[in-house]
Parts: structure tokens; sequence; C-alpha cells
């Protein structure tokens, strides 16, 4: 079986969870380096974490061991699973992006949206899942500060989403019905498959 690797960014509530389960069902395994920072904080004794407080730790971290400190982990676990088809997910830093790009068979697929629509979709997966990490950004303020901390951030060691989405080697604009969204990925992956074959 070919090695498929495909790296996923997105702004908050952009639909990248959703790109990822139509990934997942057509038998790719999903590694999150939000879920690696989650793990550090249940580790650390905070088990009611906010998306600040992953935003944090995800800073802290970078500082102390470089900028693709996560990206380094997370890699680590994906191959440790023995996995071909992988989706590396939560990429938030240049850094994680070009260290994930350095590897071979990867590609980055980024998903954008209206930031409107972003948090419509946000609140109503907050509502449903009640994890606490999506309970921070419940107000349109909230979610404004939230995504612009995490896409424009400027610190060296802090969020950079758009920086990393102008790194993708694709682009899906997730706007219309799941219908669409799923054709876009499906596009992505044919494509992909085309290269490989080339």
């Amino acid at each position: 079986m070919k090695e498929r690797i495909i790296g996923i960014v997105g702004q908050i509530g952009s639909g990248k969870d959703t790109a990822i389960s139509f990934l997942e069902r057509k038998g790719f395994a999903n590694f999150s380096l939000s879920d690696q920072i989650r793990v550090e904080l249940k580790r650390r004794g905070n088990l009611n974490f906010t998306r600040k407080d992953i935003q944090d730790l995800g800073d802290e971290m970078r500082s102390k061991h470089g900028d693709d400190y996560w990206a380094r982990q997370t890699w680590q676990e994906a191959l440790e699973s023995g996995q071909a088809k992988l989706i590396i997910s939560s990429i938030r830093h240049p850094a994680e992006a070009e260290f994930l790009k350095n590897q071979s068979a990867f590609c980055l697929l980024g998903v954008v949206a209206d930031q409107r629509l972003r948090f419509d979709r946000k609140l109503a997966a907050a509502r449903k899942n009640g994890r606490s990490d999506d309970q921070d950004i419940l107000t349109w303020e909230e979610f404004k500060k939230a995504d612009e901390r995490e896409t424009k951030e400027q610190r060296k060691h802090s969020q950079q989403v758009s920086n990393v989405l102008a790194l993708s080697d694709f682009i899906i604009e997730n706007d219309g019905a799941l219908k669409d969204l799923k054709q876009k990925v499906n596009q992505v992956l044919d494509k992909i498959e085309g290269d490989q074959n080339a």
C-alpha cells in the first residue's frame, strides 16, 4: 500500500474536522497536534482546560523545545502506529508545517470559510459536544478574540494559522453544503493519487 500523509490546517470552525471525518472513512488514521497538548494538560492535572489553555501550553512548549515541537511529537506517534494512510491535523505554526513537508509523501490541505459562518458552526458544535475547550468561545466577541490569536498572532512561538495556510498544497473553500466539501476532499485525493502515479 502506498504511503499517503495529509496535513490539515484550518481556521476555527472552518470544517477541518468534517474533512478529517471524510478521510477517516477512507481508511486514514488521524493524529492531532492539539491532542498531544490535551494529553500534556491532563498530565499536569488540568482536566477542565479551555482553548486558551491549549494555546498557552502550545506556545510555551514551542518556546522551550522549538517551534516544530508538537509536529515532531505527533509525527513520532503517527510513525509508531504503523498506518500507511495518515492525517496530521491541528497544524498551527509554520515550523510545524515545514517539518512535516520535509517528510516523504506529505501534502498540506488548507480548509477555509467565511468568519461569520465559522462562528455559527463552532457555536453549534460547542453546544453539541460539550468539550471544555469549546466553552470559552460562545459569543461573537470571544470567537473573534480566539480566532485573531490563532490565525494572525505574530509572536515567534505562537499560532500563525494564516502563515500555515499560505504553505498549503491545496486549499478548499468550505462555504457550501456537506456534499460540496466531500466532493472537494475527493478531488484533492484524486489529485494526490495522480501525482503519486505520475
